[in-house]
Formats: C-alpha cells, sequence, structure tokens
C-alpha cells in the first residue's frame, strides 16, 4: 500500500506488542498457550505497545523525522492494516517524545 501522509499526521511501525507487569514465568505460559485465563483478564495483561518507529510524517511535522523512534499516546490513532503490515497514524501532537538512544 502507498500512502502519503498528509498535515501534522505521522505513519508509524509500533514496537511488538508485549506482555507488560506479569513475570517470565507467566509470559512463557501466556505465549504457549498453555495458561488459560477469560478475555478480560489476558486482554488486561496483553497491553499494545505505545513506541514505534517513524515511517512517515506530512508536509507540516515540525518534531518528528522519518527513522526516529517514538513514544506516543496509547489509545488517540488510527489503524491502517494491509495483509503485510499493521501501522498507525497519530496527530504529531500525541507523540509524547522521540527516544533517543
Amino acid at each position: 500500500m502507498n500512502l502519503r501522509v498528509l498535515g501534522r499526521r505521522v505513519l508509524i511501525k509500533p514496537d511488538p506488542n508485549e506482555y507488560v507487569g506479569v513475570s517470565s514465568k507467566v509470559k512463557e505460559s501466556l505465549k504457549s498457550g498453555l495458561l488459560v485465563l477469560p478475555e478480560t483478564s489476558e486482554a488486561e495483561i496483553r497491553k499494545v505497545s505505545n513506541t514505534g518507529t517513524v515511517i512517515g510524517i506530512g508536509q507540516e511535522c515540525k518534531y518528528v523525522k522519518v527513522g526516529e523512534k517514538v513514544l506516543y499516546a496509547r489509545f488517540s490513532f488510527e489503524k491502517v492494516e494491509d495483509c503485510t503490515n499493521s501501522l498507525i497514524l497519530v496527530n504529531e501532537d500525541d507523540i509524547h517524545a522521540v527516544i533517543l538512544a
């Protein structure tokens, strides 16, 4: 899919989702499918990553550049998906920080 990002929007490839706030033993059980949890509990454990790499910017963006790793607002984005990629589109104002290291 070819996209031209407009305005102050930023196209980001999110980092892979991770299990946050649980022990490594529970993480392995969740990944292997050995631990059965109700859907609500699993949804609470499976936190969406809120970091990613900028792959496209609109012509009005001032603070981020393509290739930078950023920290963005967890629930203020639009998903853009095709058969091979899962990307997100956020307003530049919803990017909290550029990760330097």
